[in-house]
C-alpha cells in the first residue's frame, strides 16, 4: 500500500515519511522535482493517483517565515498558490480514482483564530475572516472539500498546526549572554515535530 504525501520533502513531510516507512508503507512523494519515489505536481493532474493508494496527506506551502521573501503581493500569491492549488490538484485526483482512497490528511494553521490574550479556542470556534492569513487558512480548508459522492467513502482529516519545533530546538541555541530587553507583551506558540507526526498518523 502507499501513501502520497505532497510537500514530503519539508521539515514536517521529511519525518511523516520516514516514519510511515518504518511501519511499511510505501510514500510516494509529490513535489516540485521528479526522483526516486518523488513524482510532479503535474504527474499528479497528468496521471492521478496511483493504483494502491491508501492515503493521501498535503504538507505542501510556501515557507511563511522565508527570510528571503518580503511580504509583498507576490509572496501571498506564492503562499496561497503553494496550499489552495496543491490541495485542488490533489482533490481532483482522489476524485478520478478508481479506486478511492481511505483518508485525506489537509493541514490548515492557528491563524485561521483571530489572536485572542483570553478566550480559548476549539475546532468548533468560528474565524477565517479576520485578515490575510486567517482567510488563507478558511480557502486552504475549503479547498479540501470532498465532492457529495466522496463524503462517505473518504475519511477527510484537517489540522490546524504551528510553528513546529524540531528536536535540535531554537531555544537551545538562546544563550543567557544574548538576552535583550523589549518591553512589549511577547508570545510564542509551538508544536513539537513528534507531536505533530502523532497527530498526522
Amino acid at each position: 500500500m502507499s501513501v502520497v504525501v505532497g510537500g514530503g520533502t519539508g521539515f514536517i513531510g521529511h519525518h511523516l515519511c520516514k516514519k510511515l516507512r518504518s511501519i511499511g508503507y510505501k510514500v510516494i512523494i509529490v513535489s516540485r522535482t521528479a526522483g526516486f519515489n518523488q513524482i510532479t505536481w503535474n504527474d499528479v493532474q497528468e496521471n492521478g493517483l496511483p493504483d494502491d493508494c491508501k492515503a493521501v496527506v498535503n504538507l505542501a506551502g510556501e515557507n511563511l517565515m522565508n527570510p528571503l521573501r518580503r511580504w509583498n503581493a507576490g509572496f501571498e500569491k506564492d503562499l496561497y498558490d503553494s496550499r489552495i492549488k496543491t490541495t485542488k490538484t490533489l482533490l481532483t485526483a482522489i476524485s478520478s480514482a478508481q479506486t478511492p482512497p481511505e483518508v485525506f490528511v489537509g493541514t490548515s494553521a492557528i491563524g485561521f483564530y483571530a489572536p485572542d490574550d483570553e478566550n480559548s479556542y476549539t475546532e468548533y470556534s468560528p474565524g477565517g475572516d479576520h485578515d490575510f492569513l486567517s482567510r488563507l487558512c478558511s480557502e486552504w480548508e475549503t479547498a479540501s472539500t470532498l465532492g457529495p459522492s466522496l463524503t462517505n467513502i473518504v475519511r477527510r482529516v484537517i489540522i490546524r498546526v504551528d510553528s513546529r519545533v524540531p528536536e535540535t530546538s531554537i531555544f537551545r541555541n538562546l544563550h543567557p549572554r544574548k538576552r535583550i530587553s523589549v518591553k512589549c507583551h511577547l508570545q510564542l506558540s509551538y508544536l513539537h515535530v513528534t507531536s505533530n507526526i502523532l497527530m498526522e498518523k
